[in-house]
């Protein structure tokens, strides 16, 4: 699958592989919940970066292990999403997502998502195409 935003240039390429079942997202203590995970790989000009992505519980539970489409666009809007929380300083984040700036787990959060924004950056994304990306996702 292909994600253009043709007035800011961008082009990404979107592909997935399943990698298995987990229980429990990442970062969720209490979650006994099983997920399918996933391999995302996203593709521009400037190179390529495989991002990990989960499920809901209810696909599980539906037996649903194909991603469709729209399936892909969610989870290259979670990795947006992530990405951009990252670009934020620690404060800032706790600040958006209700976090207590003394907490160790939500610090945790904040340095996947930092790395999510570097890996972002190897592919030759700014911070402003994050920005247009999921402006463009949101509008769909």
């Amino acid at each position: 699958m292909r994600y253009v935003v043709e007035k800011n240039g961008i082009d990404i390429g979107i592909a997935w592989k399943f990698h298995g079942e987990v229980k429990g997202f990442p970062n969720c203590q209490n979650d006994e919940s099983l997920h399918y995970a996933y391999d995302i790989a996203l593709a521009s000009k400037g190179g390529s970066e495989t991002f990990a992505y989960f499920a809901s519980a209810y696909d599980h539970g539906a037996g649903k292990k194909t991603l469709d489409d729209d399936d892909l666009k969610n989870a290259f809007w979670c990795i947006v999403d992530d990405a951009l929380s990252g670009a934020v300083p620690f404060d800032e984040f706790c600040g958006e997502m209700g976090y207590d700036e003394d907490s160790r787990r939500a610090e945790r959060i904040w340095q996947q998502c930092q790395e999510t924004f570097e890996k972002m950056k190897t592919i030759g994304l700014s911070k402003d195409d994050l920005y247009a990306i999921s402006e463009s996702l949101n509008l769909e």
